[in-house]
């Protein structure tokens, strides 16, 4: 396995990409499907040339080029695969594979599933190209949308429902996240970072449109940081979200 070197694409590059790529004639490729023992082996025949932009994963997985060359970009990098050649693949991942030969990939799965519609909701996320609408007008804004993500994930103050005086419990408990954001020390450009974050959250909804799905590399990090800090099992206490638009309701 080779490393090349090469400036990683964004995710939003990737998601422009496949929205593209969707709009061309798709290439037949032969998949082949195996179970046993609580394993899934998917089996992907294709020529040279053949460009795939895979779908998000939800858990770990292997990614074995099985014959041939493949090049595969990922926001990670790009790596040259030849035969024998295997890939771990970490949940959120997104990636883009070219065939540089005639060649074979094939992943490897932990699941009891064998059907394989139930397999696919189990195994990966919901896929959402439609980021434009008929005349090519953005639909939702995913680069911005990610940069206040990560400033949203920046900005955050540690701090479970213990820690909080019983004033702010109670604001907390009233859904009176303005109040309760100013008492935990956040400025009043944060606090407008995170309505902002949440309009847009609820605005992509209207539209049909998955929001998470563009964030889940940004989101699981802090979460799972989150959850190794919470020392007393208070995280679901303190961590639900008001996601409604300001001045309405869902």
């Amino acid at each position: 396995m080779d490393l090349v070197e090469s400036k990683a694409p964004t995710r939003e590059q990737i998601d422009r990409l496949q929205a593209e790529v969707a709009k061309r004639p798709q290439a037949n490729v032969e998949t082949e499907h195996y179970f046993h023992a609580g394993m899934y082996c998917r089996k992907v025949t294709r020529k040279a040339g053949v460009l795939v932009v895979g779908k998000v994963h939800k858990q770990d997985h292997f990614f074995m080029c099985a014959k041939g060359e493949i090049a595969a970009w990922s926001e990670k990098g790009m790596v040259k695969l030849t035969a024998g050649d295997i890939l771990l693949s970490k949940p959120g991942t997104k990636r883009v594979t070219l065939a540089l030969t005639d060649a074979i990939g094939i992943t490897f799965h932990r699941t009891n599933e064998t059907d394989l519609d139930k397999l696919e909701a189990e195994l990966v996320e919901h896929d959402e190209t439609a980021l434009y609408d008929s005349d090519n007008k953005v639909k939702f804004d995913v680069p911005a949308f990610r940069k206040l993500t990560a400033q949203v994930i920046a900005g955050e103050k540690i701090g479970f429902w213990s820690d909080w005086t019983p004033e702010q419990q109670q604001l907390y408990t009233e859904n009176k996240w303005e109040e309760f954001s100013r008492s935990r020390g956040y400025s009043d450009e944060e606090i407008a970072q995170y309505a902002n974050w949440r309009d847009m959250i609820w605005e992509a909804k209207q539209k049909n449109v998955d929001p998470y799905h563009f964030i889940r590399d940004l989101t699981v990090p802090a979460a799972l940081k989150n959850i190794a800090l919470d020392t007393k099992g208070e995280i679901m206490k303190s961590s639900h979200a008001p996601f409604e638009p300001r001045g309405e309701t869902l």
